[in-house]
């Protein structure tokens, strides 16, 4: 009996340890988070001073050397302050983090066992607002000490309202620059690559720009729609094609896009705004780019444009260098083929001259 009643008192004793620790924990977690919030008031406080200060010595209520002795007792008070943050960042960034989990889970307290992240930890356990949570992770010890230099060559207090600040832009200038290197790869991928041919001297981007025999150019360089028909383009199997044509060559031009193996998908719109004849309603003014594919693996686009764009032309025949641009950058791998062309855009496509001159 004496037994039983010792083993019942042990277990007593672990269960108020338990229960000891947990408190203790609960208790310094609050005292945390309650330190944070203060901090965060104080710095306010300080902010607030220097304005009255300022104001002061602007109002000639204070000299020049009475502001100067305010600021410095503010700007010492708020850079403890902002290192006591940092502090309390570090013990947030090193929370224990859940075994068998990412690294942004972490442990939670009592029973549960579901997995937070820990920006919730912080607004759940310590009691914190998602948004002081989400700003305490920002601060680490470069960032104290940028703002401490940013502050004193601003007149400014280093607060951690400042050091949010400088992080933010500090961010936004990443972001800038990440986009900058996008535009830079994507443009040496589009003008320093040279030709490519598929297996089999094969393309899978295919450009023409025929001159029909409708149109009002140099009739020694139209072709007609049965030659353009019997051309063998060597398309590869998943190919797009991408061919001008006429409002009034229009269904003509389907034929050709179904001979050399293609289904019509959509088009684009040229406006070169100064108007042609009319055919019958309307002012012509346009020029159709009709897109297709075959195949079933076709390249995927990188870039989506607006089907129409203007710019000014009086030759008609000679399309803006902006389609040329736009589908590189649409297909920057490209093996590129231009169907018409007797001088190739640049080092990455391959002509394929055909017309009644040749034959």
């Amino acid at each position: 009996m004496t037994e039983l009643k010792l083993q019942e008192n042990i277990i007593d004793n672990e269960l108020l340890e338990t229960s000891a620790e947990a408190t203790a924990t609960e208790n310094e977690e609050t005292k945390e988070a309650t330190t944070l919030k203060n901090n965060e008031e104080a710095g306010k406080s300080l902010e607030s001073e220097i304005k009255k200060a300022l104001k002061s010595l602007k109002d000639q209520k204070l000299s020049k050397e009475e502001y100067e002795a305010i600021y410095e007792n503010a700007f010492k008070e708020a850079q403890s302050l902002l290192e006591a943050d940092l502090e309390l960042a570090e013990k947030f960034k090193n929370l224990p983090t859940e075994d068998g989990f990412r690294s942004d889970k972490y442990k939670l307290k009592g029973g549960e066992t579901a997995t937070k992240t820990k920006t919730r930890i912080l607004e759940g356990e310590y009691g914190l607002k998602y948004k002081q949570a989400w700003e305490i992770q920002q601060i680490d010890k470069d960032l104290v000490e940028q703002t401490i230099t940013e502050a004193r060559k601003q007149g400014e207090l280093p607060t951690r309202k400042l050091a949010l600040k400088i992080a933010r832009k500090k961010r936004s200038e990443e972001n800038k620059w990440k986009k900058l290197i996008e535009k830079q790869k994507s443009f040496a991928d589009i003008h320093q690559s040279e030709a490519i041919k598929l297996d089999g001297d094969k393309y899978n981007i295919i450009y023409a720009n025929p001159v029909y025999e409708s149109e009002e150019s140099d009739k020694t360089l139209a072709i007609s729609i049965e030659e353009m028909k019997k051309l063998q383009i060597p398309s590869d199997d998943n190919a797009v094609l991408f061919l001008w044509t006429t409002s009034e060559d229009l269904i003509s031009s389907l034929e050709v896009v179904s001979a050399w193996g293609f289904t019509y998908r959509e088009h684009a719109i040229w406006d070169f705004v100064k108007t042609k004849k009319t055919h019958f309603c309307f002012e012509a003014r346009h020029k159709v780019l009709l897109v297709a594919t075959k195949g079933d693996s076709l390249p995927e686009p990188e870039l989506i444009k607006a089907s129409v764009f203007q710019e000014r032309s009086e030759r008609t025949d000679l399309k803006p260098r902006y389609y040329y641009e736009v589908i590189e950058r649409m297909f920057p791998s490209g093996a590129y083929l231009d169907v018409f062309a007797k001088e190739p855009f640049n080092s990455k496509w391959t002509t394929f001259f055909n017309n009644k001159e040749e034959e």
